[in-house]
């Protein structure tokens, strides 16, 4: 008990330690606010950033429910991040997805906008033949000073953005093709690697659960839901436990469960046989055991005055002697 109540104090720690965590992520603006401001509308820049920093938050998003899962006794050693099965590939599939969809946007923001920004460039005392050079529609401003005979002028000129080549166009489209065919086969991959499993006759053996003890060991007809506590191994999400005689059973329910140890509340019904009962526990692939006389029922307790028969205070009822005298 106290270890449990270590591992539920180390969740709570941890989980206040995530929320802090993310929310100075957000605080600080997702680390932007310390690049700096000529940066700031440069997208070769601001998007590896971006990437990096959410990648950062959802290991740590994972590593608490990692950590929760544990404490509640719910993980799976057999699965990534003890995590419900199916629970990363569906989450590495999403990530790609958004990774394609971001990237998607900004290849074709850059295709069809300009490269760059303007750029704005100060001549100081060039010649008239240098300024001749320069193309008119870039000129924006022109000041003439005269040393003699001498005229040098002090130019301001803007270059416009550069349109993208055709090279890097082809570059970019092939870019976008490579990473959409990559999505497609990781998310097939992930997601159909049961489908081609069960098409090649391969698919995984069952499992074979092991009951070693239950906590309650006996109980009387009409009995409330009590706490029942069931320690083995091997237990992989049971979609079925209940007691068996026979034909008659009686279920345990609200169960929660880890590898090792199932829990759940067991009610009796006041009409089934005064038996020991078998105990069950079926995987969710199947996979079964059985523990024979593992729970014992009994009779109702009477009690030594029933109201419904009350006693007779007659002391000639109950002695025959007295009557005759």
């Amino acid at each position: 008990m106290k270890a449990s109540k270590n591992i539920s104090w180390i969740a709570v720690f941890f989980a206040i330690l995530t929320v802090l965590i993310l929310v100075g992520i957000v605080w600080k603006g997702y680390g932007l606010g310390y690049i700096p401001a000529r940066h700031m509308e440069n997208p070769d820049i601001l998007l590896p950033i971006l990437i990096s920093v959410s990648a950062v938050g959802l290991l740590i998003s994972l590593a608490f429910l990692a950590v929760s899962f544990s404490a509640l006794e719910l993980s799976d050693r057999n699965q990534a991040l003890g995590l419900p099965e199916g629970s990363v590939r569906a989450l590495i599939a999403l990530l790609l997805i958004i990774l394609f969809v971001v990237i998607s946007i900004y290849l074709y923001g850059r295709l069809r906008s300009p490269v760059g920004s303007a750029i704005y460039k100060e001549y100081i005392g060039i010649s008239e033949a240098q300024l001749d050079a320069i193309p008119e529609a870039e000129v924006i401003s022109i000041r003439v000073r005269t040393e003699g005979e001498e005229k040098t002028f002090n130019v301001t000129r803007r270059i416009p953005p550069s349109e993208g080549s055709e090279a890097s166009q082809r570059f970019a489209e092939q870019v976008l093709t490579t990473i959409s065919t990559l999505v497609v086969s990781i998310a097939a991959f992930y997601f159909g690697v049961r489908s081609v499993e069960a098409a090649r006759g391969i698919v995984t053996s069952t499992s074979i659960p092991v009951i070693r003890s239950i906590s309650l060991t006996e109980g009387r007809l009409g009995d409330a839901a009590k706490d029942v506590e069931i320690l083995g191994k091997n237990f992989d999400s049971p979609k079925t436990v209940k007691l068996v005689r026979g034909s008659d059973e009686i279920p345990i329910e609200e169960i929660s469960a880890s590898e090792t140890r199932i829990r759940g509340k067991l009610a009796i019904p006041e009409k089934k046989p005064t038996k020991k009962y078998e105990l069950v526990v079926v995987n969710k692939d199947g996979g079964e055991d059985r523990l024979a006389d593992a729970f014992e029922v009994k009779d109702k307790v009477v009690s030594a005055q029933d109201p419904q028969e009350p006693v007779d205070s007659d002391p000639s009822a109950q002695d025959p002697s007295a009557a005759q005298g």
